[in-house]
């Protein structure tokens, strides 16, 4: 309650109790300072009996008013009655001496008190209110708080006269503010805990961060290692398998035996760049690369693929697209591939009986600038029991029967689902155990910015050479089974090979044979491919000279540390030869000489210019079977069937030769021209 409003109690009291000549006095009260006010209550209560004045005194409730002169003991010379209500003592206590009211001032509170009246009595012109709040003593025992408000009234010649003042009990308002004050205290404690807390809970989560970077770095670096462990002697497997499968006498269980070992090499390095693959997905490091691409070239090439492991396997294999046909997309055509060939492979892999079905649907409801499509591989395997459908797509997650899975890691429907999110798209999977399953990719691909080019893949074993003056190519690795194969890879199709075991012969062998390129490995002992590709790179004899990094160590990072150092490529080993072409092609223009197709229809003349005899097919049903047969791209029942009729038709042999040659190269178009020629 502010002065004003007390103003306004004991006026409104004055003008209920007081006679008419007491109300006039108070309706001219200011209110202005207190001690203004002071000389018009007093007339105020002057005008009023005895009685009534109790009577005012006591309706202004719990304010106690008083004042004391100005002299030895400041002895009171008036208090309200009610200052009994306030303190328990009567007010004729007080009237006796100040001494008594000092009294009950408890001795923490009473110099504090005497020094701030002291001091607020020696400044000059102090008119106005002294406010000062301190406890009393009451005649029960307790202890209550007190406001005191207190001013000084001055003399003509500026001495002070007395003190005149209230006083209201604010104990409950002082336990609420050190209530509050006990709450701030504690919620400041409370603070510091937290900040204490979070600080430590940060240096937690900054170790814990720190401990998971360096638990990454060591998996990388430990895959990094492992990978490139594995790939070195991989690279020696399937490179000598794929030059031992173009070998023209190569007797037949020597050649299934090679592809046994080139499939199984195959096999092991998608398990190790699925590993890799999943690390670097979980580290976020793993990055689309898109580009211009025919769409219809992908579909076409990874039906091919799947068209001949589900033959291998017995099953069918269809390829369908719905809708307006696509031309060129935008995308990354490494990892769509990767997507589609994953999920079929698991298709062929689990399916017994029946077939799989590639459909390719276009609904045309992409933007002006993307294509909409949906891609569906349906099964008729063994299909996901419901509780394992929620697993799937988790890494090392394989669904089904134990005994059906066959081979693979359970990284590969983890990988594909990661893959695709990146891309944009979404995967869903619907089962039926014992009837199959239908996984459904959905993807926007962007409209190519022009026609993309068609890129047929060079057929390594068709390629005898190549056009032109010889080109002599220098191998430099630390390994000696790397560099034969390299040697024998390249002598094959015609290219001069020199061979470095180490960086300093490397260097002194570049220099004497100006080698057109140079394959250059990049780990080895004293001087590294990139310290012998940056020194070659100063020397007027190499600065031209193109240079291909080839590595088991196949991370981002070496291929930009080669690419830095001043590589003009990368292979990365194991060594496809479809790839090495490719590159020697790009970086040296070459044309490249293939191997003449076998003759179909009649045979070529001998020597001699004698027209020969055109060769004999078998019986007219046995070639009808094999034409239903190599329709259907049934390989494996083919190269049976040519078997039964070599036995059974031995007149018909050289013509079977050429058709087998035919089969166990996928030259599937050339097969049925040449079974279709055949009189029937």
């Amino acid at each position: 309650m502010d002065q004003a409003e007390r103003i306004h109690r004991i006026t409104a009291a004055l003008g209920r109790l007081a006679n008419e000549e007491a109300a006039d006095l108070i309706e001219d009260i200011d209110e202005g300072p207190l001690g203004g006010v002071e000389r018009e209550i007093n007339r105020a209560i002057a005008a009023l009996d005895s009685r009534l004045q109790e009577r005012l005194l006591f309706s202004v409730g719990p304010v106690v008013v008083f004042r004391w002169r100005n002299t030895e003991g400041w002895p009171v010379e008036y208090v309200t009655p009610n200052v009994v209500d306030l303190t328990g003592y009567p007010a004729e206590e007080y009237l006796s001496s100040a001494r008594v009211y000092a009294a009950h001032i408890p001795a923490d509170d009473l110099p504090r008190v005497m020094s701030e009246v002291q001091t607020y009595s020696n400044t000059p012109a102090s008119n106005w209110f002294w406010h000062e709040p301190y406890r009393l003593k009451r005649s029960d025992g307790r202890t209550i708080w007190v406001a005191d408000y207190t001013v000084i009234r001055r003399g003509p010649g500026g001495e002070i006269t007395h003190y005149f003042g209230y006083l209201f009990d604010i104990t409950e308002r002082v336990a609420q503010s050190q209530k509050l004050e006990r709450l701030h205290a504690e919620l400041a404690a409370a603070n510091e805990r937290l900040e204490q807390q979070v600080q430590d809970r940060t240096r937690q989560l900054k170790a814990a961060k720190e401990a998971a970077d360096a638990a990454s770095q060591a998996k990388s670096e430990f895959l990094a290692s492992m990978s490139h462990e594995l790939r070195t002697p991989l690279n020696g497997i399937l490179g000598y398998a794929q030059l031992l499968a173009r070998l023209p006498d190569l007797p037949e269980k020597a050649r299934e035996g090679v592809g046994v070992i080139h499939k199984s090499g195959e096999h092991l390095l998608t398990l190790i760049n699925d590993v890799l693959d999943l690390a670097k997905i979980e580290a976020g490091r793993l990055e689309l690369v898109p580009r211009d691409v025919p769409f219809p070239e992908i579909i076409q090439m990874v039906a091919s693929l799947s068209r001949v492991r589900a033959e291998q396997k017995g099953v069918a294999f269809t390829s369908e697209h719905v809708g307006p046909a696509l031309g060129a997309v935008r995308v990354d055509e490494k990892r769509l591939t990767q997507v589609l060939l994953n999920l079929l492979g698991n298709a062929i892999k689990f399916t017994a009986r029946g077939g799989v079905t590639l459909r390719t649907l276009v609904p045309g409801g992409g933007r002006g600038d993307e294509h909409a499509v949906r891609f569906e591989i349906r099964d008729t395997g063994i299909g996901i029991a419901p509780e394992h459908l929620a697993h799937i797509f988790e890494p090392f997650g394989q669904a089904g029967d134990p005994r059906a899975r066959g081979e693979g890691t359970g990284l590969g429907l983890s990988i594909t689902k990661k893959i695709v999110e990146q891309m944009g798209g979404s995967i869903e999977v619907e089962s039926e155990p014992g009837r199959g399953s239908v996984f459904t990719v959905a993807l926007r691909l962007p409209k190519a910015a022009g026609a993309a080019a068609a890129s047929a893949p060079l057929t390594w074993e068709t390629v005898t050479g190549y056009e032109g003056a010889r080109r002599t190519i220098m191998v430099v690795d630390d390994n000696p089974h790397n560099r034969a194969l390299w040697r024998e890879l390249l002598a094959s199709i015609g290219f001069p090979v020199v061979a470095a075991g180490g960086g300093r012969e490397a260097l002194a062998l570049a220099e004497s044979e100006r080698p057109a390129l140079i394959l250059m490995d990049l780990t080895m002992p004293g001087l590294d491919g990139y310290e012998v590709t940056r020194r070659l790179r100063r020397l007027p004899e190499g600065a031209q000279t193109v240079i291909v990094a080839s590595s088991a160590s196949i991370s981002d990072e070496t291929k930009r540390k080669s690419l830095d150092a001043g590589c003009d490529d990368f292979l990365p080993k194991p060594v496809q030869v479809g790839a090495l072409l490719e590159a020697l092609q790009r970086h040296l223009g070459l044309s490249w000489v293939h191997r003449e197709a076998p003759p179909q229809g009649p045979a070529a003349s001998p020597p001699g210019g004698a027209a020969s005899a055109p060769l004999p097919p078998p019986p007219a049903p046995d070639v009808a079977l094999l034409v239903d047969l190599a329709q259907r791209g049934r390989v494996r029942n083919l190269l049976k069937e040519f078997e039964r009729i070599e036995a059974e038709h031995p007149q018909a042999r050289p013509w079977v030769e050429r058709a087998r040659a035919l089969a166990r190269g996928f030259q599937m178009k050339e097969l049925c021209e040449l079974l279709q020629s055949a009189p029937t």
